[in-house]
């Protein structure tokens, strides 16, 4: 449920919300850019972490980003993000 929402969440703040905005100020592909960066200093703290998580997060960020501008919709890349989530827990739950 967790991967639901976080997913949810995520896609709504920096795909919809941070990436349109932007989009309308510095047009579409700054926007892109300035929203996976945004999605990848948000994951800091997440798995893994410190900046190998930021540039990996901002990689996978980019393709989120680029998923939402070429569905022109959110719910492409809020697909690929909840099964992005799923596959860490299960490596973690494996790891642990």
């Amino acid at each position: 449920m967790f991967s639901f929402v976080n997913a949810a969440a995520e896609e709504g703040a920096y795909n919809g919300v941070a990436q349109r905005a932007f989009g309308l100020d510095v047009g579409r592909v700054f926007a892109v850019v300035l929203a996976a960066a945004m999605f990848g200093a948000s994951h800091w703290y997440g798995f893994p972490n410190g900046w190998w998580g930021v540039v990996l997060a901002t990689a996978y960020g980019l393709v989120l980003s680029a998923l939402r501008q070429v569905s022109h919709g959110l719910l492409l890349p809020w697909v690929a993000h909840v099964l992005a989530d799923l596959t860490i827990v299960a490596v973690l739950l494996t790891l642990w």
